[in-house]
């Protein structure tokens, strides 16, 4: 009987450390809205909006930068990649190329520039909203 219970206890600690579990997969529908992302450093804030009819905008501002806005052409989820057709909506923003990934409840965002490359990652903006008025809402009750 220890040897039963030890082998399947090895079998469970081996499964937990190596089973991928699945996550749920977002649809279209599931992906409107807006994105609240930051670079690592978080000198970058991004906002990505996504709306129902398959257009949107985007944003980035660097530091103390004014913002630049993208216009969203058309935007497409197969399986789980986002693909994104954008323009600068000024003269002043170089041009973007921006293709995504949805994991789990995030959108894994990549931005291309003329040389560079960015990563970030992209969370629901209402995730922030709730979890900032849970913040406010604790401080004003204070001890």
């Amino acid at each position: 009987m220890k040897l039963f219970l030890a082998s399947a206890l090895a079998l469970l600690v081996g499964c937990a450390a190596k089973c991928v579990y699945p996550t749920r997969i977002l649809t279209e529908s599931q992906i409107e809205g807006a994105w609240l992302g930051a670079s690592p450093d978080e000198v970058h804030l991004y906002r990505l909006q996504l709306e129902p009819t398959g257009g949107g905008k985007f944003a980035t501002i660097y530091s103390t930068n004014p913002p630049s806005i993208y216009q969203i052409d058309q935007w497409h989820l197969q399986q789980q990649t986002l693909s994104i057709d954008a323009h600068a909506t000024n003269q002043e923003s170089e041009p973007l190329r921006l293709q995504g990934r949805v994991v789990g409840q995030t959108i894994l965002l990549s931005l291309r520039g003329s040389g560079w490359r960015r990563d970030v990652t992209l969370r629901p903006e209402g995730e922030f909203d709730e979890k900032l008025q849970k913040l406010k809402s604790a401080m004003a009750a204070g001890p």
